[in-house]
């Protein structure tokens, strides 16, 4: 398999250490968007994406939102660290079949990591897309209402092939727990 699932820390306290800055950068991220409104939120929300962005090493973070009768996803919102190409602009209106191989982890609110996307079966219909965006892992976590997805946060690793450790993908669920509720 290509790599879904998610990988278990177990590094000892230096994990510990990074574990508990991640704790606190959620927690003001959490407290920046829960008060922030209207153009201030959308403000906040890339602010956040940036945050953990950094914080996790990643190339982008990005917010997908699912509209049209739950047959299209828009990047709402991204972060791309220096020297990476920003994809919002391109990645508007794209068809939900495009992850409807993942649909049914994702409503079971399960993570989707892809750490090779060389690895994934040619017949994906999203590895053009990532090939395109030049995308050689990914993690994502989807927004729920109840059982339905709403949207998607996630990373991308545009410069190496790498697997998110558990505390980061941990910050994706806590921020996208955070804007679903928002």
């Amino acid at each position: 398999m290509y790599g879904q699932g998610m990988p278990h820390d177990t590094r000892g306290p230096e994990h510990d250490e990074r574990l508990i800055r991640a704790h606190a950068l959620v927690i003001d991220v959490l407290d920046t968007l829960l008060v922030a409104e209207g153009a201030a939120l959308d403000r906040a929300i890339d602010g956040a994406l940036e945050r953990i962005g950094e914080f996790a090493g990643v190339d982008r973070a990005c917010v997908f939102q699912i509209r049209g009768c739950d047959t299209l996803f828009d990047n709402t919102h991204e972060w791309a660290a220096p020297g990476i190409a920003p994809m919002l602009e391109e990645l508007q209106s794209q068809p939900v079949d495009l992850i409807r191989p993942w649909l049914d982890d994702l409503k079971r609110g399960r993570e989707i990591q892809v750490h090779d996307v060389a690895a994934m079966p040619d017949t994906h219909p999203l590895k053009a897309s990532l090939y395109d965006q030049s995308i050689r892992s990914l993690v994502i976590v989807p927004m729920l209402h109840g059982s339905r997805v709403t949207g998607l946060v996630g990373f991308d690793s545009v410069r190496e092939k790498r697997l998110f450790p558990e505390a980061e993908i941990r910050l994706l669920v806590n921020g996208q727990a955070t804007r679903a509720g928002i």
